[in-house]
């Protein structure tokens, strides 16, 4: 029996399109392509989920690549800034509210810790989570079983009573190897239907 819901947060409780966040957060900038190969997309991004980069030598590793003369800046801003062009999937957040009425409620992310806290600012329904586990805080990143380990074991729970929500196959699918259930998330009704068939109630959705 299902008795704890855990959700991810980047494309289950917010959408995250690196193209439409860098175009807000340097709009007239002409390295968008090389910002998004060398850095958002690259082992970069996912060290800093980690926690395991120094900010401060970024521009060492990415001089060479990216032609930008304000490099060290827009680095920075993007950095800063992209938690502010996450866009609330309100599906979700009503999903989250709803089972969070029955239903403990956990977090679990690869996020960068202060772009997480500034999250949370935005967005106080996420204080609602009984509890969470961010991979900067941790350095430890999903689908690596560690990560899902501190979870149950920091929460003291039972996998075989959970259910983790997440938008890729490869963390659902190590969720379910430590004997958790899983949900690829698509949309919050997809979401829904696969929650009822769990047998979890959700009429008041």
């Amino acid at each position: 029996m299902i008795k704890n819901i855990v959700f991810d947060i980047g494309n289950v409780l917010f959408g995250y399109d690196p193209v439409y966040i860098l175009h807000q957060v340097l709009p007239d900038n002409q390295c968008h392509e090389d910002y998004l190969t060398h850095f958002i997309h690259s082992q970069l991004w996912q060290d800093l989920d980690r926690g395991t980069l120094d900010e401060s030598s970024l521009v060492d590793l990415l001089v060479n690549k990216i032609p930008d003369p304000n490099l060290e800046n827009n680095l920075q801003v993007i950095i800063e800034n992209f938690i502010y062009h996450l866009h609330l999937i309100n599906g979700s957040r009503d999903l989250f509210l709803t089972l969070k009425r029955v239903y403990p409620i956990f977090l679990l992310s690869n996020f960068q810790a202060v772009p997480y806290s500034k999250l949370r600012e935005m967005h106080p329904f996420l204080y609602q989570a009984d509890g969470a586990v961010i991979s900067a805080h941790h350095q430890l990143m999903k689908p690596e079983p560690e990560i899902y380990l501190k979870l149950l074991h920091k929460y003291k729970l039972n996998p075989e009573e959970c259910v983790f929500i997440d938008d890729l196959t490869d963390n659902i699918s190590a969720a379910k190897a430590l004997g958790m259930e899983g949900i690829v998330f698509t949309s919050p009704e997809s979401t829904k239907s696969a929650l009822i068939e769990m047998g979890i109630e959700l009429t008041a959705c």
